[in-house]
């Protein structure tokens, strides 16, 4: 497997480096041009990040995946519990 995109040079001005493969310039250009410049304002806000949902929960918050999965993750076997069907 090869290098992860996230692991390849940023930004994309290579001046001044020597021996800088252009298809590594390209797939870098091309990379930055589809996932746009990462700034403050695009990043995961950590602070609104919960780990559980209540009544008093807001629109700013966001559950993480691990919330998402305690409250509905096993939904079918819930579902089957109150069916009355064996898992």
């Amino acid at each position: 497997m090869g290098t992860p995109i996230y692991n390849l040079p940023y930004p994309t001005d290579y001046t001044g480096i020597a021996d800088v493969p252009e298809w590594l310039k390209d797939l870098a250009e091309a990379t930055e041009n589809a996932l746009g410049e990462v700034t403050p304002q695009n990043m995961e806000v950590t602070t609104n990040k919960v780990t559980s949902l209540s009544s008093s929960s807001t629109d700013t918050q966001y559950p993480s995946a691990k919330c998402v999965y305690d409250l509905i993750g096993d939904i079918n076997n819930a579902l089957d519990l109150i069916n009355g069907e064996s898992i």
